[in-house]
């Protein structure tokens, strides 16, 4: 039971924090067109664009992609609580934990460009996870997203308004498109200096909030480098280093938090 009201209040709460970065005004809640219709798709202004995403925002996408195949699965044999422990799994960890840590600064301070990217990623995500949390989590679940999403329909000539539910929508379907391997390993490298940074500063007793004087990134892969050069604002947000230095080499001072990558941190 502590379990679960510690999920609904995250749930609820990243609901909220997300919502509050989405600066939907009334009428652009999202609403069906005619009786009998549902539409899920943000207002164009949050429109999906992955030429404009950037590495971390690729990366959340695609894990949500297979998200949704392992849960999607999971409730077609039965197999209830496996679909809900990789939602939960994904939720706190990937979405949480990470990501949301990663765009903040975008969220707050960076250009439009930047800030609208996180904002479609967002609210994909956040729609995605609300329905596989639907069968599990029926009530809070129906809650957010008639908040965010529901809403009565605009009745059409002659009929009356409709309800929607989260309960009636349409379940969610994996985009192949979005399914991208190697955003999936640069978000893994985001992932990495994360925890390396994280580490750093539970060592010296130093609050996750603390700034960092300097964070240099030593990297082999040439592709792996040009993600962190589009993702210095995530990584920014995340370690709160004021400068980030992506080095040509490593030295003594540098630490390898995994095969071809390296970091060294100045406090």
């Amino acid at each position: 039971m502590r379990q679960g009201a510690r999920l609904i209040t995250k749930l609820w709460n990243a609901s909220r924090f997300i919502a509050s970065h989405l600066e939907l005004a009334d009428n652009e809640r999202l609403n069906t067109k005619d009786e009998g219709q549902r539409i899920d798709d943000a207002p164009a202004s949050f429109a999906l664009r992955p030429s404009s995403l950037l590495p971390a925002d690729r990366a959340l996408l695609s894990w949500l992609q297979r998200l949704i195949v392992r849960a999607t699965e999971s409730f077609q044999i039965y197999e209830y609580a496996a679909a809900s422990e990789a939602t939960e799994r994904f939720f706190w960890g990937t979405l949480c934990d990470n990501y949301l840590e990663w765009v903040k600064g975008r969220l707050y301070d960076r250009s439009e460009h930047e800030r609208s990217a996180a904002q479609a990623t967002l609210l994909q995500t956040l729609l995605t996870i609300l329905k596989l949390f639907a069968p599990i989590l029926p009530h809070v679940t129906e809650e957010i997203y008639q908040q965010l999403y529901g809403g009565t329909t605009k009745p059409s000539e002659g009929a009356t308004a409709m309800f929607r539910s989260i309960h009636t929508s349409a379940w969610p379907q994996a985009d192949p498109g979005l399914i991208d391997e190697q955003a999936e390993r640069a978000g893994a490298t985001l992932l990495a200096i994360t925890g390396g940074a994280r580490r750093f500063k539970s060592a010296r007793k130093l609050g996750l909030g603390a700034e960092l004087a300097g964070l240099a990134i030593v990297v082999e892969n040439a592709d792996l480098r040009q993600a962190l050069e589009q993702s210095r604002a995530d990584i920014r947000s995340v370690t709160r280093a004021r400068e980030i230095t992506l080095a040509a080499q490593q030295d003594e001072h540098f630490e390898e938090i995994e095969p071809g990558l390296w970091i060294r941190i100045d406090e």
